[in-house]
C-alpha cells in the first residue's frame, strides 16, 4: 500500500506528522518518560515520523481506492431491503422483573444449594399471591433493581444467557420462573409485559443505520479487491532468514 501511496506520487505534509507525534507524546507523562520509552524500544524520533508517514500513506491511498468511491443511495438501500425483508424483524420482547439470591462464584455446593432452596421459596410465595415486585424490594441481593421492585425493564430474544432467555421467555404475562442459575446466584423471574416480534416495513427501518452497515459492507468488499489486486501486481522478493 506505501508503494502504491509512492507509484502514485503521494505525499505526507510535515504537519501530518507532526500533530501526530504531538498526539503520541500526549500519552506520555513528560517527554523525559517519551524519551526514556524510545531509548527502552530502540527508537528514534526519525523512527517514530517514517513510522508515521508510512502509515499515513497507507490510509490515503486506502481512502482514494476504496472510502472515496463508496456510495450509499436510497436505491441501493431499497434493493438491499427488497432482497430479503425477513432480515429486518423486530425481534419479541418481554419485560421482567427479577429476584436475585446472590452466591459467590467460589462458594460451596451447599452454599449454592441453600441460595436455590431460598430462590424456590420466594417464587412459591409469589404463586401464591404475594407481590413479585414486594418480594424484590426487601429479598432481592440485585442493588441495582431491588428498589425498583426487580423491574429489569425490556429486552428481547437472544440477548440474555441461554438459560434466562428460555425461562423467560417460556413464560406467560403474569408466570413466575422456577430458580435459574446465573453467574451472580440463582434469580426468579416474573413476565409483566411481552411484545410479539414482526417484520419491519421500509418506513420502519432504520435507514441510518442501514446506510452505515451498508458502507461497511461495501467497504470491506472493494478493499479486499483491492489489496488483492495490488498483491497480484507486486514484485515481493522473499529473503532468507539471518542465523
Amino acid at each position: 500500500m506505501v508503494h502504491e501511496a509512492k507509484r502514485q506520487g503521494l505525499t505526507i505534509p510535515r504537519s501530518a506528522v507532526d500533530e501526530e507525534v504531538t498526539k503520541i507524546k500526549k500519552r506520555f507523562a513528560d517527554s523525559a518518560q517519551y524519551t526514556r520509552t524510545l531509548a527502552n524500544s530502540g527508537l528514534s524520533e526519525s523512527d517514530v515520523r517514517a513510522g508515521i508517514e508510512r502509515f499515513l500513506l497507507a490510509k490515503r491511498v486506502a481512502e482514494k481506492a476504496v472510502t472515496e468511491k463508496v456510495l450509499v443511495t436510497d436505491a441501493s438501500m431499497k434493493a438491499y431491503y427488497a432482497a430479503d425483508p425477513s432480515r429486518f424483524v423486530v425481534p419479541e420482547q418481554v419485560r421482567y422483573r427479577q429476584i436475585l439470591i446472590a452466591v459467590d462464584p467460589g462458594a460451596s455446593s451447599a452454599d449454592w444449594t441453600a441460595a436455590k432452596q431460598r430462590a424456590a421459596e420466594l417464587a412459591k410465595q409469589a404463586r401464591g399471591g404475594k407481590s413479585f415486585a414486594d418480594l424484590a424490594k426487601t429479598q432481592s441481593d440485585d442493588t441495582a433493581t431491588r428498589e425498583s421492585g426487580g423491574d429489569m425493564g425490556w429486552v428481547h430474544r437472544g440477548r440474555l444467557e441461554h438459560d434466562e432467555d428460555t425461562a423467560i421467555f417460556a413464560l406467560p404475562v403474569g408466570g413466575v420462573s422456577d430458580p435459574v442459575r446465573t453467574l451472580y446466584g440463582y434469580a426468579v423471574y416474573r413476565v409483566e409485559e411481552k411484545r410479539a416480534g414482526k417484520a419491519l416495513s421500509w418506513e420502519e427501518v432504520n435507514k441510518p443505520r442501514l446506510a452505515e452497515e451498508l458502507r461497511r459492507a461495501e467497504t470491506d468488499r472493494l478493499r479486499a479487491e483491492w489489496v488483492a489486486d495490488l498483491r497480484r501486481r507486486a514484485n515481493v522478493e522473499v529473503l532468507p532468514a539471518e542465523p
